[in-house]
């Protein structure tokens, strides 16, 4: 008899995790990694509470930041630091 491998109805059925829904592995920087996870959870209860969220507004709102950072000499140089 083998053992391992996938088994047919394994595992926890998706949608009822952490989240519940469908996620997805994202690798970020480990020093941002607590503010993307409470960005998250803000989007979700958002969400939940029936306001809709879409991907122009959260861009629209990270270009604001930016437009601020950039305005106190913060920029971003485009250069990752090693």
């Amino acid at each position: 008899m083998g053992q391992g491998g996938a088994r047919r109805e394994a595992g926890r059925p998706s949608g009822t995790g952490k989240w519940g829904c469908p996620t997805a592995i994202v690798r970020v920087p480990a020093h941002l990694a607590k503010a993307l996870e409470a960005f998250a959870w803000t989007l979700l209860r958002l969400e939940s509470s029936g306001v809709k969220i879409h991907v122009v507004q959260v861009q629209e709102w990270a270009d604001s930041i930016e437009s601020r950072a950039m305005a106190e000499g913060e920029a971003f140089s485009g250069e990752i630091p090693s």
